[in-house]
């Protein structure tokens, strides 16, 4: 680099420097400028003081609430299915225009031997569930979903009959999972309640089946839940099905909904995902979280702007230096871009930290909250994007700032 003397004859003013004194063809400062684009960034984050320390704390806070808010609305979707997904079946027969598999409408019991006769349907299964009153052990009530499927089609859900069986008892069990234990009084050892009215015996726990309805579920076999919820003996709540070896499920399920006119025939995922848009979008709840996942991303993209922004315009001075000098705005857009990505990791990394011990500490009150581990990955993608989006909007007024502010007293 050459040394240039503002003082020196020819160069203008005494005390001041002209555009003359720096030549813009030297190689050497362009490659300073080239080559000190990640030092420069970070040092002006150091500079930031205390400003850094509170831009920071806001990054890490949106980092935080952007993957509460996904774990909270993704945990919220299984929850909404998680019934249907967990029974073993290709399709599922309930009453027309169900809205959700919690929901279901009685039909004709005679259907499970009439679908055998349709080509591709290999077995059919009955099952019951609905809504019935609980009365704990000391005299107070609430309501409870009472679930019961036939056997083989029983799936993930507990084991009633077994648990049963291990405690002596042949029938008039009920299973419930364990985050529900306080709620119904139950202490690990088998306890007489009365639900629908009938006598029975809470035997044992289960879990991954935590209610998001505020409503315990509650297992039975589905000869018990037919008699604990009174239903004729020709109805049932609904038909598992599954097809033969190497028949297409949608082909099935066309044939079947044609002989079927009254009746809904889906698939099981096609149910699943019936009963997750209506409590994702036709209740209050599910409107609430995905309104609070869209401001959790909101925030992020507001917080982490305002933090390069506010660095930026501190150091804008530098940003005319490094214009004087040869920069070209792509350089400029660079360093701020290198100082969000610096903040977005270091507030990103600690934001994440913090979510699984949060969810922890929570779940006594939200049972069903889950923190899936690829909400790590979409939320560090979605930080980085945010971070190139805040740097381009910071970088605005370096970018536009005037180099010959610098020759100027």
């Amino acid at each position: 680099m050459r040394n240039t003397d503002i003082n020196a004859p020819g160069c203008g003013a005494p005390g001041k420097a002209t555009s003359r004194d720096i030549d813009r063809s030297d190689p050497s400062l362009l490659e300073i400028v080239g080559g000190t684009k990640v030092l420069l960034a970070v040092r002006n984050l150091s500079r930031s003081g205390g400003r850094l320390w509170v831009s920071l704390f806001g990054i890490v806070f949106a980092t935080f609430l952007m993957a509460v808010q996904g774990s909270l609305l993704h945990s919220f979707m299984l929850a909404a299915s998680r019934i249907i997904d967990a029974i073993s079946a290709d399709l599922v027969i309930v009453g027309r225009a169900t809205p959700t598999f919690d929901y279901v409408s009685p039909i004709p019991e005679r259907y499970a031997s009439i679908v055998l006769g349709v080509k591709g349907v290999a077995n059919a299964g009955r099952g019951i569930l609905g809504w019935a009153p609980i009365e704990r052990p000391n005299g107070d009530r609430t309501i409870v979903l009472l679930v019961g499927v036939e056997e083989p089609f029983r799936g993930r859900l507990p084991d009633v009959a077994g648990l049963a069986s291990a405690r002596g008892l042949s029938e008039w069990a009920l299973a419930i999972d364990a985050s529900e234990a306080e709620t119904l009084q139950y202490e690990g050892e088998p306890r007489a309640v009365q639900i629908a009215g009938r006598r029975g015996r809470l035997v044992g726990e289960t879990d991954q089946f935590s209610s998001f309805i505020g409503s315990p579920y509650v297992f039975s076999t589905y000869l018990d839940a037919h008699r604990y919820l009174r239903l004729d003996r020709t109805e049932i709540s609904f038909l598992a099905l599954n097809v033969a070896q190497g028949r297409d499920p949608a082909v099935v399920r066309d044939a079947l909904q044609l002989r079927f006119p009254d009746v809904d025939v889906l698939t099981r995922a096609e149910m699943s995902a019936r009963s997750r848009l209506f409590w994702l979008v036709k209740t209050g709840a599910g409107g609430a979280l995905t309104l609070a996942a869209i401001l959790g991303f909101c925030i992020g993209l507001v917080l982490v702007a305002q933090t390069i922004y506010s660095i930026t315009a501190d150091n804008i001075e530098e940003y005319a230096t490094l214009k004087a000098m040869g920069a070209s705005n792509r350089d400029v857009h660079m360093v701020v871009l290198v100082q969000s990505l610096v903040c977005g990791m270091v507030g990103g990394i600690v934001g994440l930290i913090l979510v699984d011990p949060f969810a922890t500490a929570i779940r006594p009150l939200v049972t069903w909250i889950a923190v899936p581990g690829w909400i790590y990955l979409v939320v560090a993608l979605a930080l980085v994007f945010l971070c190139i989006a805040a740097s381009l909007i910071a970088a605005r007024p370096a970018v536009a700032i005037d180099p010959g502010r610098v020759f100027r007293a």
